[in-house]
């Protein structure tokens, strides 16, 4: 399992072409989407609900969210530090220290 290299919350700006490519995938209201591959390629993996742990059998090249939603992301299981709030998809995870998998995701409202 990867680190998640910043402990604060960190809000990170998709560029335009990026964020409409989230669109295009269907990336659902309440749903974050591992992709294996930078710019949403790639093999993916949803997530629609709390999730204590997260065991992925490859590294997160980039991370879709629906518009408007707000996802923490932690690097180990059970919502422990290091964590990460995510307003906004990641066309490539390693800009935000993601080198690897994470441990636990969850919604927050």
């Amino acid at each position: 399992m990867a680190a998640i290299a910043s402990m604060a919350a960190f809000a990170f700006t998709a560029t335009a072409a990026s964020a409409e490519k989230v669109k295009k995938s269907g990336v659902l209201k309440g749903e974050i989407v591992f992709y294996k591959l930078v710019d949403y390629d790639g093999q993916s993996y949803a997530i629609n609900q709390e999730t204590p742990i997260v065991s992925l059998q490859w590294n997160i090249g980039s991370i879709g969210i629906h518009e408007g939603d707000k996802w923490e992301i932690c690097a180990r299981s059970r919502f422990r530090d290091p964590c990460m709030i995510l307003t906004e998809s990641v066309p490539k995870a390693e800009d935000i220290g993601i080198m690897g998998g994470i441990g636990s995701a969850r919604q927050i409202k």
